[in-house]
């Protein structure tokens, strides 16, 4: 054990070695950065634009076990939103890290899926418009949805 969960009781280690983080302390970690209120600066929408259409199986976020979107009530720092088994989280669209936790899921595995692949995503070929980048292709919707 590390000496900081001896101390933290909220982190934990998962059966491959790897420390989880309870979602509380990245909420007050973006609290501390960005603002008491910087939950209620987003505007809640329906406005959105589905991302990761057409993507399979073989995808890092499959369309049929993940919905990954653009909000156009989001009118702060640019991101995209990953939905998945009751999880909904936003992350910056420039480096694929989180922004915030919009909605908890019980299963903190899918969680920390999300938080890994968010990254690995990013840069990878869009299935619906081959010829961009996921990464590209949230950048145009983005900009279309706040221009």
């Amino acid at each position: 054990m590390l000496p900081s969960q001896k101390k933290d009781y909220k982190m934990k280690t998962n059966c491959l070695k790897c420390i989880e983080i309870d979602p509380k302390i990245i909420e007050e970690k973006l609290r501390a950065e960005f603002g008491p209120s910087y939950l209620e600066r987003v505007k809640p929408s329906e406005d959105i634009s589905h991302i990761n259409i057409k993507e399979g199986a073989d995808s890092i976020f499959p369309s049929d076990k993940f919905d990954v979107y653009v909000r156009r009530g989001d009118i702060c720092n640019p991101r995209f939103h990953v939905a998945s088994d009751g999880w909904d989280v936003a992350f910056f669209i420039n480096n694929g890290k989180v922004h915030n936790i919009c909605k908890r899921g019980a299963d903190m595995g899918v969680l920390n899926k999300m938080r890994e692949d968010a990254i690995k995503w990013l840069p990878c070929q869009n299935a619906y418009e081959p010829d961009k980048t996921n990464r590209k292709v949230i950048e145009i919707m983005w900009a279309r949805m706040h221009g």
